[in-house]
């Protein structure tokens, strides 16, 4: 079989860049000592954590008195388990296999400056920063990684890019508001479409009070009202100090909740679902609320799906 000069000068340039990628991907263990960066990471070394991803995300998380908090969210308390489990996982990438010398591979294996999956910056006690790229993941359970200081990269040891969480909700339990409906006797929803008062017979059927009894109303909308208002959960919180921006002055709806718990205590709360969230980053693509509880010290921003019904619902929805 001939083959042309022409495809003879294409195989041989295959063959060059093959040989190329070779050397610069090709995975060797490291030398004893060769990577010694995370072991003097421990929780008496730790002091902050900032996790950054490509969508826009970033999370800063600390300690205070012992208890892991979201720093850049007034300190709201955060799932000290899930610090830890990072602190253990981040010790075993000294264990990593060296892939690159060359700084031509870092766009490619998205750990540059410029292009990456996830930016971790770990400040220790003694002042010590520690700042690292975490880029594609080659294998079902690893993934390239580049200190920041230096041109070499690295493949992680059975750990991939989901264990670095840059997105809060993933550091907080996200229940933010959660009361038993069934306790739930009557309660308000005030939006800019009007004001309904709902009082629950003795039946459990509802009716609007000085308004429509209960045959006359769809009983199915308003158990899907009352079941969006007695369960929020967050996507991000925010701080205690309320801020012009948050919309309470002007809020899409003010709720009020009252009832009795199973002792036959009295209860009530005001649920508060203020002005949308003007910023960018969320780990969905999704519209998210400033939200308040009276019985929570903090404002959180919730996806629109779990306080849009509550916002836009006037009179006439109810109408059979």
């Amino acid at each position: 079989m001939n083959i042309s000069v022409t495809n003879k000068i294409l195989i041989g340039l295959l063959c060059i860049q093959l040989c190329i990628l070779i050397v610069l991907f090709w995975p060797y263990k490291l030398g004893e000592n060769s990577l010694n960066t995370f072991a003097n990471i421990t929780l008496d070394s730790f002091e902050s954590l900032t996790i950054a991803d490509s969508n826009s995300n970033s999370t800063l998380i600390g300690l205070v008195n012992n208890q892991c908090v979201l720093i850049d969210s007034e300190n709201y308390p955060c799932d000290s388990d899930k610090l830890n489990d990072f602190i253990t996982l981040i010790n075993k990438f000294d264990e990593g296999e060296l892939i690159s010398t060359s700084p031509d591979s870092h766009r490619t294996l998205k750990v540059h400056v410029d292009i990456y999956e996830r930016y971790v910056e770990i400040k220790l006690t003694s002042g010590e920063v520690v700042k690292m790229y975490l880029g594609t993941t080659p294998r079902l359970r690893s993934t390239h990684f580049r200190l920041a200081d230096s041109e070499k990269v690295y493949m992680s040891p059975n750990y991939t890019n989901s264990k670095f969480l840059a997105v809060a909700n993933d550091w907080v339990e996200t229940e933010y508001f959660n009361i038993n409906e069934d306790f739930v006797n009557s309660f308000v929803v005030n939006n800019q479409r009007g004001k309904n008062h709902f009082v629950k017979n003795e039946t459990g059927d509802w009716s609007i009070l000085d308004k429509s009894s209960s045959e006359s109303l769809n009983q199915v909308k308003i158990k899907s009202v009352l079941s969006k208002i007695t369960s929020i959960s967050l996507r991000k919180p925010v701080g205690i100090e309320r801020k012009p921006e948050f919309g309470y002055d002007n809020a899409n709806a003010i709720v009020e909740i009252y009832g009795s718990d199973s002792n036959g205590d009295k209860f009530s709360y005001i649920l508060t679902v203020g002005s949308e969230y003007a910023g960018t980053e969320s780990n969905v693509n999704d519209v998210l609320f400033y939200v308040k509880a009276t019985n929570k010290d903090y404002w959180v921003l919730v996806p629109g799906y779990e306080v849009l019904e509550i916002a836009e619902v006037d009179y006439d929805y109810f109408l059979k």
